[in-house]
């Protein structure tokens, strides 16, 4: 996904795929970016969600 979003910026940058990378400061764990028992879904894809916040720029 984030290198999606960097081509679809036209950011020349590759997305590097590193497992022990830190996310500002913390090691992650497999279930720590995800959502709890409740989660909120929604119908909208990448292709839409970033048409949608190029179009409110």
């Amino acid at each position: 996904m984030v290198q999606r979003f960097l081509s679809a910026s036209h950011d020349s940058r590759k997305a590097v795929e590193d497992a022990t990378a830190r996310y500002f400061g913390a090691q992650l764990q497999d279930d720590t970016l995800v959502p709890g028992a409740n989660p909120r879904l929604v119908t909208v894809n990448f292709d839409a969600w970033f048409a949608q916040a190029q179009a409110a720029k």
